[in-house]
Formats: C-alpha cells, structure tokens, sequence
C-alpha cells in the first residue's frame, strides 16, 4: 500500500494537523502577547474540511471564542482530554458552538469546558437527533443579553431524539450574574421536547435552574431522568412541563441546598396535564430545603414545594422530602395517580402541608403507605449528612 503523507497547514491564530487517521488536531496559540487572538475562524476551516465520522480533536489550552462561535458538523466527535482540559472561552451575549440549522445529527462533544456561553443544538422544525454531550463543563454564563437563548448551558431548540446528556457539569448561570427573589431563565438545560433519550449523572451547582424541559416537538416517549446531583439552585432543579410526556421516568436525583427561597423555589415539578402526561414514574429522588429562611428580605419567603406532580396515570413512589417545604408533595391537575411509600420528615411536616391537592381532590388519587413526620429517622438525616459534606 502506498504510504500517505500527513498534510499540516499553520495558521496565523491555530495550527491545524489533519491525518488520514480520521482525526482533525487543533491547537490554540490564544493570545499574540497582550493580544488576546480569536481562535473561531481557524477552528471552523478545520472542521469543514473533516469528513463525516472523523473526529476533531481539541489539544488541551485556552480557544477564543467570538460570533460566530463553533460550526458544528453533523456526525462528528467533538473531543477534548480527558486529563488537561481544552477550554473555549467567549465574552457573553452569544453560544460557542452551534449546530448546523438543517442537520442537527450525530454530534459528539466530549471532554470540553464551555466558559462564558453554551451549546446550541438547532434544527430546521426537526428535533436534534443521536447527540451526545459527555464529561463536559458549562460555567460562567452570567450574560444579561436580551437574547434569552444564550443564558442556558445546553439549548436544544427543537428538542432531541435519541441522544444522552451524561456526567456533565453545570456551574455559575444566571441571568445577568445575579439571583435574588424573582424569576429568571437561566438554565443548565432547556429544550422544547426529548424522546428516546436520557439526562443522567449530571452535577449542576449555582445554577438558576438546572434543567427545564418543555415537551412540544417529540412525542416524549422512554425519557429518563436519572442520577443528577442539584445544589445551590435559585429557581427549579428540574421542571418538566406541557404534553407528550408518556412514560417519562424521573429517578434517584438529589436536590439540596437551596438557594434564597422565594415563590419559585421548587425541588422538582412534573406538571405535564392528563390529557398528554401519561405513564410518568417519579421515584427514588430525594429532595432537602436545608437552607434557613432568609427573614431579613422581603414577606412571604418560603420553600413552596418540595416535589410538584402531575398527569394521567402518575406513580410517585420512595421519594423523600425533608426539610422546610411549604408542600411536601404538591398534586396539581390528575387522574389515577399514585402517591406511596414516600417519606416527608422535619419542619414541612408541621410547617407546611405534607400531601396537598392543590385544585381540590383529583379523580382516582390512591395516597398509599406514605409516612409523614416531623422527626426525620436516621437514615434520612445520614442523606442530610453526607449532601451537606
């Protein structure tokens, strides 16, 4: 076989080594002195002359990231190391790296820190389909643009399908840097619909809000939920809302140290209504509001509900809600819906309302077994213990 050689091109702002090992190195030089050097040109020429199923590889340092941000291809791993961490790096008001608008498919990014803005996932009316985002960091986007869109970590504009967002880290997003008793939109992920995928394994720390999923564009089906840590969140961990969400399954997620309780201050909500929210399993998450009340700022400051619920044929099953909630668990608009074998323990056992039907008892509710106390046993206060530490 004749031997082929490896073709080098050296950039002003990026040196760019691609081989016939389907692999695609770019290199940041990152500043020219005192200069800092946009790193974005340089890094999109590399990428469109990538092949499908080639990967670009990011060697570790600091890339500069301006408008238009990264062109992502479609089938493409997207990868930085494992050890050493490639960091993209933008000002605000803008996402670092952006899907094709017409293809949204079989994307890869791994091992990437995203510092200053996030990932846009776009799709022409079409979900984005068989992405994975892995082992990556989203921190720092504390832009105040009116462009709500670049305030999120992970964007999916048209939802996903098929994909997996998994040990992942979510640090520092909010809406202008800042949180205090009012609404805001800044999440670590927030889409329009999921189907056929999974969130699982994440951590999301200081966060407005840690992932908030509408699901308007699938049809919501074998979505899971599972294994994310949430703390220092200001709004809502997880929000889950609108129809189509049959079968969902939120699961073993652990929700604590709040942060400033206002009306929004929620541990999870699934209100997906009873005409589309079907079959949807919350179990085996823990949620703990083990930040005092703030009584120095304005009336009415409270944890309202520690797990809010929904939909047609629900089952709400071994959660544990512990701490100062207003509700416990919050039953909203339901039919057949299963509450059981849940444990609500300390101060919302007689601060607040353990198990409340907030729009008056809804058809066929079975509340189940469940156990209501104000002194939590000792295996709950190990889980307050070792959230804490």
């Amino acid at each position: 076989m004749k031997r082929l050689s490896i073709c080098c091109l050296i950039l002003a702002c990026l040196s760019v080594t691609t081989s016939f090992a389907a692999t695609v190195t770019v290199r940041p030089e990152g500043r020219n002195g005192a200069q800092q050097v946009d790193d974005t040109p340089a890094i999109n020429r590399a990428i469109s002359r990538s092949k499908p199923g080639d990967v670009i590889y990011f060697d570790p340092g600091t890339y500069i990231i301006d408008l238009p941000g990264i062109k992502l291809l479609a089938d493409r791993t997207y990868r930085g190391n494992p050890s050493l961490p490639a960091v993209l790096v933008g000002s605000g008001g803008y996402t670092l790296a952006n899907s094709q608008f017409d293809r949204a498919t079989g994307i890869s990014i791994e091992y990437l820190v995203f510092d200053g803005g996030g990932l846009r996932l776009r799709g022409d009316k079409v979900p984005a389909l068989q992405i994975s985002v892995t082992h990556c960091t989203f921190r720092n986007i504390v832009t105040d643009n009116q462009n709500w869109t670049t305030h999120m970590g992970i964007f999916m504009e048209t939802g996903a399908v098929q994909s997996h967002f998994d040990h992942n880290r979510f640090y520092n997003i909010f809406t202008g840097g800042q949180y205090g008793l009012k609404d805001a939109d800044a999440t670590g992920i927030f889409g329009y619909g999921l189907s056929r995928s999974t969130i699982s394994d994440n951590t999301f720390d200081f966060v407005n809000e840690g992932i908030h999923i509408f699901f308007d564009t699938t049809d919501g089906t074998d979505v899971v939920v599972s294994g994310n840590r949430f703390t220092r969140v200001h709004r809502i961990s997880m929000e889950f809302q609108h129809g189509k969400t049959n079968g969902l399954i939120v699961e073993n997620n652990i929700v604590s140290d709040p942060l400033n309780p206002f009306w929004l201050t929620y541990g999870m909500s699934v209100a997906a209504n009873t005409d589309t929210g079907k079959g949807i399993i919350v179990q085996n998450n823990t949620v703990i509001a083990n930040t005092p009340l703030d009584k120095s700022k304005v009336k009415g400051n409270y944890y309202p509900y520690g797990i809010e619920v929904w939909g047609d044929n629900t089952v709400v099953r071994n959660n544990r809600v512990i701490g100062l909630w207003g509700i416990g668990i919050g039953i909203g608009d339901s039919r057949n819906m299963l509450v059981e074998k849940n444990l609500i323990c300390g101060k919302v056992a007689t601060y607040g309302k353990s198990i409340n039907q907030y729009y008056g008892p809804q058809p066929g509710t079975q509340l189940l077994e469940n156990t209501v106390t104000r002194n939590c046993p000792a295996d709950a206060l190990a889980m307050v213990s070792t959230v804490n530490h």
